[in-house]
């Protein structure tokens, strides 16, 4: 098994916004072609993005002015 890499990249929140709907699209692409691996990927990153910009929303929420 090949060991992963890791990368920091910095993304605001319309750009993450922008993220979620090409993997929306290219999920249900993945769907109407039948590829299932595919298909599961993109959600898996979609949902990880939602979760990371609902946290960045909160903690500007919570934080003092």
């Amino acid at each position: 098994m090949e060991k992963e890499g890791n990368a920091l990249v910095r993304f605001n929140i319309s750009e993450i916004q922008w993220l979620v709907i090409a993997l929306e699209l290219a999920s249900k692409t993945s769907q109407i072609f039948s590829n299932t691996d595919y298909q599961h990927a993109f959600e898996k990153l979609k949902n990880d993005l939602v979760k990371v910009k609902e946290n960045i929303i909160e903690d500007q929420n919570t934080k003092p002015c």
